[in-house]
């Protein structure tokens, strides 16, 4: 089963061999991900999800 979500921050992408690529997602964009993807980090009562670009099925569009 996937899961589905809104980016809430995008830093940087790379490559495993830590070469700079520019990331394919943005701020608000809905994506799609696998039931296993990602670690998840709380923070101030709040939790996220973090997770490589690579790890994501879709991009659903943007959050209006």
């Amino acid at each position: 089963a996937a899961t589905t979500g809104v980016v809430m921050k995008a830093g940087p992408g790379r490559t495993e061999n830590g070469i700079p690529i520019p990331m394919t997602v943005k701020v608000a964009d809905r994506v799609m991900w696998s039931k296993f993807a990602g670690v998840v980090l709380t923070l101030e009562d709040k939790t996220y999800l973090l997770m490589r670009e690579t790890d994501l099925i879709a991009v659903l569009g943007a959050e209006q």
